[in-house]
């Protein structure tokens, strides 16, 4: 189907694509899954159709999941652009393909226009777990961000979606729209699947997700997949948490490894990133689920200051040093000048209110890691999307106090709010007390250092 001036979509029959026409006459084509989290009266496409073309944008900060929509001359990501867009850069499209979510697919389509490719594999908790957007493995290969869109016309991404300043907001506040919106998408899928798998930890997030079904009357079958890395108390503590909520659950050991679904992934992914995804495929233990919709929990780290955590261990340094220090990268290495290239358009195009190490974490560990792995799932028969994964919600918990967020007091009193019971099940139960001192113990050092330097 024709999307622009001599632009055409092709796309794998399983993937949800939907034609809405605005109330100007624009055609919008929405593709993947889009969720919305306020109001009760559209769905995310129909909604589409009562808006001007100028209003479609905005709309869709309150849509959750993972999606692109393409109309108006432009394709516009995800909050965190989980539904990638790779695209060959200036100068190197030409009449075939020149646009795909998939960079096997694209490096497949677009031979020797792609450029050469990165050598270098890389592994999991390593230094950084994948190829650093915009670029890609592929040197002519770019990756949309966040907080771009890029011109059917011109084939360049241009700055969008995340304009608008992120001022505080009161906490009260914050908490009761986060509710809201959570309770309205589970009301969603409640309406819209039948079965509803949810992966469970000892941690926040996905309880925080659990209390938001229950909230909503939405029944979520839940499960906890064992590898190599776990933690003990995630082979326990999930199961206590389902059993006050009563909802049914099942433990997934691994499998003997299979060859064949390891190159399958390893060929659709094309090696972009190390995960632990990787393994629990690889062992088969998906099984079970292969209808419905799977929702994962990841999305909520974006406000939690992970990355102002691992960049303070060098509190002097800021910016690309901090990075390269982190990492372990030399500024000479390839990856560490994609980087660099990131680190130029955050600065030539910033988010008022949104720290550069938050920012990291969305247009980086979000959208090069994390959509990576999405991406992966595509090969499962289900959908799948990040219930937080929203531009509304992401504005929500990063207008809160950096170091409330960094506790995730939002997220308890969410459980609270929401569906209390859980919460008699302890939170990540080990060493609890000493990673709360050992926080504000960093805290305290870095405010001195700051008054210091």
């Amino acid at each position: 189907m024709e999307v622009g001036s001599g632009c055409f979509l092709h796309h794998c029959p399983a993937l949800r694509v939907e034609c809405c026409i605005d109330a100007e006459g624009t055609r919008w084509y929405l593709l993947g899954t889009a969720i919305p989290t306020v109001g009760t009266d559209f769905d995310a496409g129909r909604a589409v159709t009562q808006c001007a073309s100028a209003e479609v944008s905005a709309l869709s900060n309150d849509w959750s999941g993972r999606w692109l929509l393409i109309g108006d001359g432009a394709v516009l990501p995800d909050a965190a652009a989980l539904l990638r867009c790779l695209f060959l850069a200036e100068g190197q499209s030409s009449r075939g393909v020149w646009a795909s979510s998939s960079l096997a697919l694209l490096a497949a389509l677009a031979g020797e226009k792609v450029g050469d490719e990165f050598p270098e594999d890389f592994y999991h908790q390593r230094s950084i777990e994948w190829y650093p957007l915009p670029r890609s493995r592929f040197a002519n290969v770019r990756q949309l961000l966040p907080t771009q869109s890029l011109s059917l016309e011109t084939r360049k991404p241009t700055f969008s979606n995340y304009a608008q300043p992120i001022e505080p907001r009161p906490y009260e506040e914050v908490v009761q729209a986060l509710q809201e919106r959570l309770i309205t998408f589970f009301g969603f899928v409640k309406s819209n699947w039948s079965t509803v798998h949810l992966p469970l930890t000892a941690g926040m997030d996905s309880r925080v997700l659990l209390a938001a079904a229950k909230a909503a009357g939405c029944d979520v079958q839940c499960f906890t997949q064992a590898h190599a890395k776990m933690h003990p108390h995630d082979r326990v503590v999930p199961e206590q948490v389902a059993r006050a909520a009563e909802v049914p659950y099942r433990f997934i050991d691994a499998s003997e490894p299979d060859l064949a679904r390891q190159q399958l992934y390893d060929g659709f992914t094309h090696r972009t990133y190390a995960t632990i995804v990787r393994e629990t495929f690889v062992n088969d233990q998906y099984r079970g689920i292969d209808s419905g919709i799977l929702l994962r929990g990841n999305c909520f780290e974006v406000a939690r200051r992970g990355y102002a955590i691992r960049f303070w261990e060098a509190p002097v340094v800021e910016g690309f040093q901090a990075m390269l220090r982190r990492f372990d990268l030399s500024p000479e290495a390839e990856v560490a000048s994609s980087l660099a290239e990131w680190l130029d358009w955050a600065q030539a195009n910033p988010v008022t209110g949104l720290e550069w190490t938050d920012r990291f974490h969305l247009e980086q560990r979000l959208a090069g890691w994390y959509a990576a792995i999405e991406q992966a799932l595509d090969l499962l028969p289900v959908e799948h999307v990040p219930p937080v994964n929203s531009v509304g919600i992401y504005r929500l918990l990063l207008s809160l106090d950096g170091d409330l967020r960094q506790r995730g007091e939002h997220q308890h009193d969410l459980i609270q709010r929401m569906w209390p019971i859980l919460l008699t099940v302890p939170i990540n139960p080990v060493e609890q007390q000493k990673r709360t001192l050992r926080r504000r113990l960093r805290g305290v050092i870095r405010r001195v250092l700051q008054c210091v330097s």
